[in-house]
């Protein structure tokens, strides 16, 4: 599932048709139907109150009950929380971080983000001797959440990190 701004969305969507139909001769499993672009502006789930997560199951995604993902689940957060009101990348984040694995999972739902934190108030800078990771893994810690790899650059303006 790709979530982004309805024009830009509709463009990926055309690339990647684009795309696989110039590869479709080299693989016989390249199938777009396994991608979803979804239109949606992140912003709405808080100016619409909109749930990210009803967004994701109208567009198909399968939750049982409470939440839990029926399949291994990797959530990627790439360069876009910036662009975001500080409150839908709050509500954002809290959202993401309450799904869950099924019982029936044997791997709990990982997250990849490269991304600026400072919205959720993981900030680059003062006070130190706090490093960046410290501060990313508090945060995570915090949404219940473990750090599994951390990096970051401009001082921990943008941070990579894997988490579960």
């Amino acid at each position: 599932y790709e979530l982004d701004l309805p024009d830009i969305s509709q463009q990926k969507s055309v690339m990647v048709r684009r795309y696989l139909q110039q590869r479709r001769h080299e693989s016989e499993d390249v199938d777009e139907r396994n991608i979803r672009h979804i239109p949606f502006d992140l912003n709405h789930v808080l100016i619409r109150n909109q749930s990210l997560l009803e967004v994701l199951q109208n567009a198909g995604l399968k939750l049982k009950e409470g939440g839990k993902v029926p399949v291994p689940t990797m959530v990627v957060c790439e360069a876009v929380l910036f662009y975001l009101i500080p409150g839908a990348v709050q509500s954002i984040s809290k959202q993401l971080f309450s799904l869950q694995a099924a019982s029936d999972v044997s791997v709990p739902v990982k997250y990849c983000f490269t991304d600026n934190l400072s919205k959720v108030g993981v900030t680059p800078g003062p006070p130190v001797p706090v490093s960046a990771k410290q501060k990313c893994e508090t945060w995570l810690q915090a949404n219940g959440k473990t750090l599994l790899d951390h990096d970051s650059i401009w001082g921990g303006a943008i941070h990579f990190f894997s988490a579960q």
